[in-house]
């Protein structure tokens, strides 16, 4: 199944794949680099964006973030297809993705994680 990842760590966001014949939760969660529990948003009628639900609980000077259509990321994101494959492509993600840091964050990105 193909996917896009958004690795606020490296800065990158690649296309990957997740193999149906193996577990697709623990791949997700090991792609996002979490343990427990995962968060969905729609980013259209077919594909999903689906984060670390802890992500904000572990906030430090380190901590990397991204942001795409008005929704700010703690740490990785992992866009899937609702139908298998994702319908977005790569170059219609990228230009709409954007990387920041905690020293980085403008006020309103500030308030929208630390309230």
């Amino acid at each position: 199944m193909r996917c896009i990842l958004i690795d606020a760590k490296n800065s990158t966001v690649r296309e990957v794949d997740v193999d149906e014949e193996k577990n697709i939760l623990s791949q997700c969660r090991r792609l996002l680099d979490c343990s427990i529990t995962m968060k969905e948003f729609s980013l259209n009628n077919n594909d999903s964006l689906v984060v670390d639900a802890d992500g904000k609980s572990e906030i430090t000077s380190e901590t990397k973030f991204f942001s795409i259509d008005g929704y700010m990321v703690v740490g990785n994101g992992l866009i899937i297809g609702c139908n298998k494959d994702i319908t977005v492509s790569l170059e219609e993600i990228e230009p709409r993705v954007r990387f920041h840091n905690i020293f980085t964050l403008d006020k309103k990105q500030r308030k929208e994680l630390f309230g």
